[in-house]
């Protein structure tokens, strides 16, 4: 295997913590440099490196530097409670921002965005999908227009004869009668 100064640059300026500490030791204790020395070449403080070097020495165990310590989830209970509580909401319908107020209300204000990962997490909220409670009509949008009444396309009457203009985009559309009265009825004959 040959060697190289790339791999010897890895010895030299360790990225991960562990190696990093273990190569302060290593300078310290074996090599035998002072900590003045250790600190330029690892751009630390001598504070820091005295500290590091009497903690390992208090303790003189490789494998408190290289082991790593198995993640685990403390146990919330009150976490759990909102997460649960918020879940139910939503799969009862409920909008983000409807949950959010509910939570609110019985004494676990959360943000938004925390509540959004809640409900990621738990698979209830798809991401790039807010569920931002949309206005009704006659209340007024986020830009503060008012929002118009929806047309019921059921009570819309295309009898023969009777014609009606709109735009779409700048452009004047031609609209088949007997097509909107089969999308009105729910029967699309493009769709069998």
């Amino acid at each position: 295997m040959a060697r190289s100064a790339a791999l010897a640059a890895l010895f030299q300026h360790p990225a991960s913590t562990a190696q990093r500490h273990y190569e302060i030791c290593r300078a310290y204790f074996l090599e035998q440099q002072p900590a003045e020395e250790v600190a330029e070449r690892f751009q630390l403080r001598v504070a820091s490196i005295r500290s590091l070097v009497r903690d390992f020495a208090q303790h003189p165990n490789l494998d408190q530097l290289f082991g790593r310590a198995p993640p685990t989830a403390r146990p919330s209970p009150k976490r759990d409670a909102i997460r649960d509580r918020a879940c139910e909401l939503r799969r009862q319908g409920q909008t983000l921002e409807a949950i959010r107020s509910q939570l609110e209300a019985e004494g676990h204000p959360v943000s938004e965005s925390y509540l959004f990962r809640l409900l990621h997490d738990a698979g209830l909220a798809p991401k790039g999908q807010r569920c931002r409670a949309q206005p009704q009509p006659g209340e007024h949008a986020r830009d503060g227009a008012l929002v118009p009444a929806v047309a019921d396309v059921q009570h819309l009457d295309l009898s023969n004869g009777r014609q009606f203009a709109t735009q779409v985009a700048g452009v004047r559309p031609s609209l088949d009668v007997n097509f909107l009265r089969s999308y009105a009825t729910g029967i699309h004959p493009c769709c069998p």
